[in-house]
């Protein structure tokens, strides 16, 4: 799963982030759920390896090099055994996946924060282009201007009117 593309927010498509932030979350919770699962199951693992060492070494401790018994020396040689290791290995993979996932929540938790502000930022017409002010006086000298051309067409008109009704008569 590509954590880093469902973490980034589009700030060009605010309205589909939000559509998309449930589900994303429940991916996020999905896969930490499973991590954790493996991590356990890892453990576990481990675990039972260690156990069928300690047997193994206590039921016959000269083919592990050991003289006396103790738990000390018992751990020492689980430990080296490659068998171990590579549980070991296991485990600690699992948890790093573990730890990489709750990450991953927590970022989609720092998304929502994140779509919350800019959200806020777009009412705030933060995002909006440049405003040019209105220069009233010259929006007004254009209105006055109109107004005396439609008085000058109208009385224009009127002329004409006037002079068809005289001619008519």
């Amino acid at each position: 799963m590509n954590y880093e593309k469902l973490v980034k927010i589009d700030n060009e498509a605010l309205d589909i982030e939000w559509v998309q932030q449930p589900s994303n979350m429940m991916k996020a919770t999905t896969t930490t759920a499973n991590a954790r699962l493996e991590m356990d199951k890892a453990a576990d693992a481990l675990d039972l390896v260690y156990a069928e060492l300690d047997k193994k070494i206590r039921s016959d401790p000269d083919k592990y090099g050991l003289d006396k018994v103790t738990d000390n020396s018992v751990k020492n040689a689980i430990i080296r055994e490659e068998e171990y290791q590579d549980a070991k290995a296991e485990a600690l993979n699992a948890k790093y996946d573990y730890e990489i996932a709750k990450g991953f929540v927590q970022s989609m938790e720092q998304k929502k924060s994140a779509l919350e502000g800019l959200v806020k930022l777009f009412i705030n017409s933060y995002f909006a282009g440049p405003s040019i002010p209105r220069d009233l006086s010259r929006e007004l000298l254009e209105k006055k201007t109109k107004e005396e051309r439609s008085k000058k067409t109208n009385a224009g008109v009127s002329r004409k009117l006037k002079r068809r009704r005289q001619q008519d008569e």
